[in-house]
């Protein structure tokens, strides 16, 4: 999605426009694929167009203005939109967050939403229910009843963010913020045993704003807490500090981290067994831990702030992106060696493919203006294909669930033929010759300086 255009485009091998869709001629605000990947959809300044993503046919046209965020149930029942709030001179609350019948594109309920931050509603895997934090109360919504409101809600004093675990018996992690001397807090309840007291719960201090993470299975989470300001003044971005929570109450604990300095990155396997941590000061250090916290392995010291596994759980990408060069590692988590180390500077966005065997990783505005495009690596390291897109504001893959792609297998697949984008790149540019880097002189004594 880019300012001046927007497209989707045909995987390996052969990287070239998908058949049938037909692109918008006036800029896209969003874009969104649904979770399995069977739906795609996009917000123009008009209109939002939902579609079918294999062969882009489109299911519905919805005549909203102003739409500037979009969201997907789990199966594609349901979607979510966000515009910014107006204020009407009646005093009327404007109902800014409107959910969408996808088979019928009528709208079945709306709310006021003033933050675009946490915007959206979280559902179960099933759809049985959907929750949404209004102030301090959690609500719980059964989204095949919308007309019925609020089915069942609980008050957490102070609570700023809330995280519905995946899994088949769902729970609901809630944390509240530091306030006037009281200490933050997470608690995790049951859905629907909102009566009892929480089935897992902890205070701590140093905790302004939180990131809550899931394991794919929903039996633990990992909270990160952040500080606004550091109070010893290390750090130009306040203190962070990490907790492992079980949701059924039986282990929780700090993760303790042995070098001083933030927390960059964190990312749990897809095995839902262990976890990834990146944190310190530069070179920054990089630790697997299991479910107790116990080291699993120590990756030493370098200059990454990026941590993420690919969907199968047996590469894992360690990276170095923002103010640092963008070499991005690739390790095999079998054996732990390192399989290859791509350069890929400018990075602003990368994941994994669906089938684990290639990384995206695009140069994205507003963050640089320049250079703008998405390049496709696969995993043995080498550059399969390239689409330089002139201010491109956002890519993704389609999502596919990991059950309906190929095995990964038990050697790393080799890499196909690279696109022709890539050859026709490799022929324009020139190679750079390394200067041997001495002793720094200056001007006036590097034997230049005129008598």
């Amino acid at each position: 999605r880019a300012q001046k255009s927007l497209g989707l485009v045909n995987g390996t091998p052969d990287y070239t426009p998908v058949n049938g869709f037909i692109p918008p001629d006036v800029p896209a605000r969003t874009q969104s694929y649904s979770e399995d990947g069977r739906l795609y959809a996009y917000a123009l300044p008009t209109v939002v167009r939902i579609y079918q993503a294999e062969g882009a046919q489109l299911l519905q046209e919805l005549a909203l203005p102003n739409v500037i965020e979009l969201s997907f149930s789990p199966r594609g029942t349901y979607l979510s939109t966000w515009e910014r709030p107006v204020k009407y001179e009646d005093g009327t609350q404007h109902k800014n967050l409107r959910i969408f019948s996808i088979s019928s594109g009528e709208e079945l309920v709306a709310f006021t939403q003033k933050s675009q931050e946490g915007w959206e509603l979280q559902y179960t895997v099933s759809e049985s229910h959907a929750v949404r934090l209004v102030g301090p109360e959690v609500q719980v919504f059964r989204p095949s009843e919308w007309s019925k409101g609020v089915v069942d809600k609980i008050k957490v004093e102070g609570a700023t963010a809330i995280s519905l675990s995946p899994g088949l018996t769902p729970s609901i992690a809630v944390f509240a913020a530091e306030k006037k001397g009281q200490p933050a807090s997470i608690k995790i309840y049951r859905l629907g045993q909102f009566t009892g007291s929480p089935t897992c719960q902890k205070t701590f201090f140093k905790a302004d704003r939180a990131q809550i993470k899931w394991n794919t299975v929903g039996t633990h989470v990992l909270l990160l807490t952040q500080t606004e300001v550091d109070n010893s003044n290390k750090s130009y971005y306040g203190e962070t500090g990490m907790y492992l929570l079980s949701a059924s109450g039986t282990f929780d604990c700090r993760v303790t981290l042995d070098k001083e300095g933030p927390i960059h990155d964190f990312a749990w396997s897809p095995n839902s067994k262990e976890f990834g941590v990146v944190y310190g000061y530069m070179p920054a250090k990089t630790m697997l831990f299991d479910q107790r916290v116990k080291t699993v392995h120590d990756f030493g010291a370098s200059p990454h702030n990026f941590i993420s596994f690919n969907p199968q759980g047996r590469l894992i990408a360690l990276a170095g992106f923002g103010n640092l060069a963008g070499k991005i590692d690739v390790i095999d988590r079998r054996n732990l060696t390192k399989v290859t180390t791509i350069d890929a500077p400018n990075t602003s966005y990368c994941a994994w493919s669906p089938d684990g065997r290639f990384l995206l990783t695009a140069t994205l505005s507003p963050r640089l203006r320049v250079d703008n495009g998405v390049k496709i690596w696969h995993c043995t390291g080498s550059l399969i294909h390239v689409q330089l897109t002139e201010e491109l504001y956002q890519a993704c893959w389609r999502p596919t669930p990991v059950e309906n792609v190929a095995q990964f297998g038990v050697s790393i697949p080799p890499a196909p033929t690279p696109s022709d984008a890539v050859r026709q790149m490799a022929a324009v540019q020139k190679p750079t010759p390394s200067k041997p880097a001495g002793a720094y002189r200056p001007p006036g004594a590097r034997g230049l300086a005129t008598p």
